[in-house]
Formats: structure tokens, sequence, C-alpha cells
């Protein structure tokens, strides 16, 4: 069971479950009130990626790799900013080093920052061999669905 809600201290934000923000949906994590069960900690985060991943796919232009795509999925579901962020104009326009540095623009909370290289180092770097990536703690498939420190290789159809 998780706890009752509680606020992210870092940026003040309510939370529950694994990082369910009210600008994801229902339910508002500031007035919930209950002990919520694993299962549905797990249920409420699968349907949170899928919301972020359904926003990516719209916002791709180009293909990407697997690895891309995680970075991108876990900067939205993390930033909520990905329609803000330069880093898919320079995505979208094949320019990967530029838009890597974009990450770094997004540097509030500053305890983020680690994260923010995890999701800079997967665009310059797609291309040296899968154990030497930076590991991301999940994977997104194109339809939203979430998997658990997989290998960032792409899967056959992604862009």
């Amino acid at each position: 069971m998780m706890p009752l809600s509680r606020p992210n201290i870092a940026k003040g934000v309510w939370t529950i479950g694994v990082g369910h923000t009210k600008p994801a949906g229902d339910p508002d994590p500031k007035t919930y009130d209950k002990v919520m069960p694993l299962k549905e900690v797990f249920k409420l985060f699968q349907a949170d990626v899928h919301k972020y991943a359904d926003a990516v796919n719209a916002a791709l232009k180009v293909r990407v790799s697997q690895t891309v795509f995680d970075a991108l999925v876990s900067f939205h579901f993390n930033t909520g900013g990905l329609d803000k962020a330069s880093l898919m104009k320079f995505i979208n326009a094949g320019d990967k080093k530029t838009a890597a540095k974009q990450f770094l623009n997004w540097k509030k909370p500053p305890d983020v920052m680690g994260r923010r290289r995890q999701e800079q180092n997967s665009l310059p770097r797609e291309s040296i061999p899968t154990a030497a990536r930076p590991r991301l703690p999940w994977r997104c498939a194109r339809e939203g669905t979430v998997e658990e420190g997989q290998d960032h290789r792409p899967r056959q159809g992604t862009r």
C-alpha cells in the first residue's frame, strides 16, 4: 500500500503513486485521502505514461530510436513541458546534438539535473553499444505500455 498523498518537497507539487500529479488527471493528489493499493499505483502510472507517450508520438515528425523515445516520454512525464521545449524542434529537424543540450534548460528544481543528464545522454550516444547507453528506470512502448529496466533497442515499427 502507498501512503496518503504527500507533496513533492522539491517542487511543492502534490503527488501520489509514481509521480502522479494533478495535471495528469484524476485523482487529484491534494484531495486524495485514501491508501492506494500497489496494483492501483501501477495502473495509474500506466495510464499517466500512456498519455505522455501519446503526446510524444504526436509531436514527433521523424523516426527516433527506442532510447530517444523513452527519454522524451521521461522528460514529458516529469516536466509536462514537451510543447514548450525547444528540444522537439531540434529532434524533428534531425539535430540531436543541439536537441540534447536543450534538456539541461529544464533545471528546476536543481535535484532533477541527474534525470535531465540521463535524458540528454540518450540522444548523442544512441549509436554506441546498448550496454554502454544510459539507462532510464523504465521504457515506454509506443502504445504507452511500461516495462521496467529493459534494454533500449528500438522495437520493430518505431519511428
